[in-house]
């Protein structure tokens, strides 16, 4: 059997997908807003854990790292940095889908807040160790990100933007209002834009590198076969 992605289709499907999630956290949260209960309802809401939204945010975390590792295997006849490079972002992108999965991050926010000798600073401490990953891992990638294909470069850059803008952006912005309103309903829509920038991000990350294989390794196939 040969899979064939069309980047443009995928995106359009993806993208609905994540519209319905939306949609579905709205109503999740209808009984929070209207009817005096005390959460939202955790199975389609982007503010739980192990449920529909996390699944699709490891489903689309996932794609970006099987795409990446195909551009790394579609670059075994080249220069080995570039297959090592690819690889590393695979690895990078497999880790951040199993860190939405488990909820890895979480477990850092107290220790955090211990080293630096204070609760307050933020809601979400986990963000700082998080904020020292990207600055480092973003200074070792530079000169990569710079030698990608134009029109790949840009697409990479506005799905970092948005990824970013969700993931720490958004989270310092409810940490805040947590400690000054509680988990109110203006929360709630924020968990909203948090989760739809990131989501927003991963669609674009998988339509650059799905583009690239497209534009650069035309060749390229995946199949599946029993023999």
């Amino acid at each position: 059997m040969l899979i064939k992605l069309h980047p443009k289709k995928l995106i359009l499907f993806l993208g609905s997908l994540m519209a319905g999630l939306a949609i579905l956290h709205l109503i999740g949260c209808f009984p929070f807003f209207f009817m005096e209960r005390s959460h939202p309802l955790g199975a389609i809401s982007m503010d739980g854990e192990q449920n529909i939204p996390t699944l699709f945010s490891l489903m689309l975390l996932w794609l970006c790292a099987l795409l990446t590792a195909g551009i790394a295997w579609g670059n075994r006849g080249s220069a080995r940095k570039k297959v090592f490079q690819w690889s590393i972002l695979a690895a990078v992108f497999f880790f951040m889908g199993l860190d939405e999965s488990i909820q890895i991050h979480e477990r850092l926010t107290e220790p955090t807040r211990n080293m630096l000798g204070s609760s307050n600073l933020f809601h979400f401490a986990w963000v700082l160790p998080y904020m020292v990953f990207v600055v480092v891992f973003a200074a070792i990638y530079l000169r990569f990100f710079l030698e990608l294909p134009r029109d790949t470069r840009r697409f990479v850059l506005l799905a970092a933007i948005l990824y970013l803008g969700g993931c720490i952006g958004l989270e310092i912005v409810e940490g805040a209002w947590i400690q000054s309103h509680g988990k109110d309903e203006g929360y709630y829509l924020l968990v909203m834009i948090e989760e739809l920038l990131e989501m927003s991000g991963c669609l674009v990350f998988i339509y650059a590198f799905a583009n690239h294989i497209d534009k650069y390794f035309p060749d390229f196939e995946l199949r599946i076969t029993s023999s």
